[in-house]
């Protein structure tokens, strides 16, 4: 009996410790937050706007080189998310700009945006249906 009450006493302290603990945790995960990138998703209209009053917005295209001469939002900055120097070249933008971010349907654009969220970019707006959705919007498009 004596064993049993022990451990029951063993058991409160320790959930008391554990519940005092955790009312100290977002203490210590706050500035962390305060580092998490702003992302949004935006429809093709969305990002029009965005562009049309913002003007400090880079527009990020993540296709190849050959899929931005076939045709590309103006003033888009390519950079290949296949090729071999991607990581370096990502990681050496200015993190604290505002991107707009799109590929050709949204695979390879989700994958970069994850890659911008752990590299600390602050501002991200990511068109997930990539310039597909942009074209079929009647969007102008840069040849």
């Amino acid at each position: 009996m004596k064993n049993i009450s022990l451990l029951f006493c063993a058991t409160v302290l320790i959930s008391t410790v554990s519940f005092a603990d955790d009312k100290k945790a977002p203490e210590k995960q706050a500035p962390a937050a305060a580092v998490t990138a702003s992302v949004k998703d935006v429809t093709p209209q969305e990002a029009e706007n965005i562009l049309k009053s913002q003007k400090d917005v880079v527009v990020l295209d993540v296709r190849t080189p050959d899929e931005f001469q076939s045709g590309h939002i103006a003033g888009a900055k390519n950079l290949d998310a296949q090729s071999d120097d991607f990581a370096e070249k990502l990681a050496g933008l200015d993190k604290s700009t505002t991107y707009l971010l799109h590929c050709a349907a949204g695979g390879r654009s989700s994958r970069v945006l994850k890659r911008m969220r752990g590299l600390d970019f602050k501002s991200i707006y990511h068109m997930p249906g990539g310039i597909s959705a942009w074209e079929e919007a009647g969007k102008p498009l840069k040849k």
